[in-house]
Formats: C-alpha cells, structure tokens, sequence
C-alpha cells in the first residue's frame, strides 16, 4: 500500500490509502449506524478522536489529512479496528480541485455521504474559511439524496498568535456561517450545525456524534460552546 503522501485531483485515486480490515471486528449498532461520514483535518487532535468515536457509533469514515501531519495508517487502522471501513486522503481541502476529487473519490468509496465535519483548524493566521465553502459545495448534491444528512462545522480552540482574540473571531464566523447555511439548507432537510470546543477532545467528539445522530433532529443552526468547560 502507498504511504500517504500530498495529491493532486489528477491523481487522487491512485495516491487514497483504503484497507479493508484484514479480521473485521463485529458491527455493533450505535448512534450513527449506517451513516458515512466525510471528516476534514483529520491529523489533528479533535479530527482523530471525531473519526474513532464516528466509527465507534457504527459510521464509516473518510478524513483528510496534510502531507508530515499525524499518522494516516494509524487512524485507518484505529477506525477498522472497530469494524468499519475508513479513507485517508491526503490533500489541501482549501483547493477547490482538491475537493472536487475528494467528493468523487468518498462517493466511489462509499456510495454516498451522510455527515460532513467542517473541522476547521487555525494552521494559519487570519484563519482560512475557503474549505467550509468549497466543499460543502462540491458534496451538497450528494447530501441531499440521503434521508437525514447534516453538516457540522467545528474549529481548533486556540489560534497560534493572539488566542483570545483569534478564537473569538474564529467562533463568531463559525457561528455566522453555520446560521446562514442552516437557513438556506432547511428547504432540501439538511441540517446545519456548529461546535467551539474546549480542551476535552473526548467531550467534543462526543459533541459532534449527537449532532450527527437523528437524535439532533430538530437542531439546526445550532452552536453548541464548550470553551468553558
């Protein structure tokens, strides 16, 4: 199998790390049962403990990821060990193209897409806001042909030079677009919510498994906060 490495559109299903477990752990039925779920950033700390508990749910994952950030293998291997099947891209969800070629490669993957993780990350200052447009975009046709679909947006808890005031303002357009998205999806039912997380990535993954779940059916343009907790 290819290590991950960076990619282009071009050769986008060439350079996918897909496995299939070699010995299947048993699929027990949870909170996301059935449900594909689509996880930007998944080499930092919230993205890692969001795939675990997704798959943990009954969920199949996809996650990005950037080329000498965290271990891809790992989390694919963490993910199949609870009996799903898991995709690890390794691209730039900020290029367009790049998202373009992710969606096509999650749908030949998976067949369709329920749940999208917009984990936004502070890996620059101002923060980048590009991949929450881009590729929701690129998946909302997807989403709409599946009963129940929702989108999460969620970003680091600190920023790297001033992390009062750029978590502030990561927070405030989190909060913005999530209300705007949630008001012009509602008409083809898809739901649109948002987490600030604290420090506990536990309890926000935990966070993210509820908004998922139909048990959050009438969440929509929703912010739930645990910077304080």
């Amino acid at each position: 199998m290819d290590d991950p490495a960076e990619i282009s559109a071009a050769d986008l299903p060439r350079r996918v790390v897909a496995r299939e477990p070699s010995s299947p752990a048993p699929r027990r039925a949870g909170a996301l049962a059935g449900k594909v779920a689509l996880i930007t950033s998944g080499d930092t700390d919230i993205g890692r403990a969001t795939a675990i508990r997704f798959a943990r749910e009954g969920a199949d994952v996809a996650f990005t990821h950037l080329a000498g950030h965290g271990d891809a293998h790992a989390l694919v291997r963490a993910v199949e060990r609870e009996g799903r099947g898991c995709l690890a891209v390794c691209g730039d969800v900020d290029d367009p193209g790049f998202c373009e070629a992710l969606v096509a490669a999650v749908i030949e993957r998976f067949g369709g897409v329920d749940v999208l993780v917009n984990n936004l990350v502070a890996r620059r200052t101002p923060p980048s806001f590009f991949s929450l447009f881009f590729l929701t975009r690129r998946l909302l046709p997807h989403l709409r042909d599946r009963p129940g679909a929702n989108i999460i947006n969620t970003a680091s808890p600190r920023a790297p030079d001033d992390p009062v005031r750029d978590a502030e303002a990561i927070r405030a357009a989190i909060g913005t677009c999530t209300r705007s998205l949630a008001q012009n999806l509602v008409r083809v039912k898809i739901r649109v919510n948002a987490v600030a997380p604290g420090d506990d990535h536990d309890l926000t993954a935990g966070d993210l498994v509820f908004l998922a779940s139909d048990a959050a059916a009438g969440y929509n343009g929703e912010l739930l906060d645990r910077r304080a907790q």
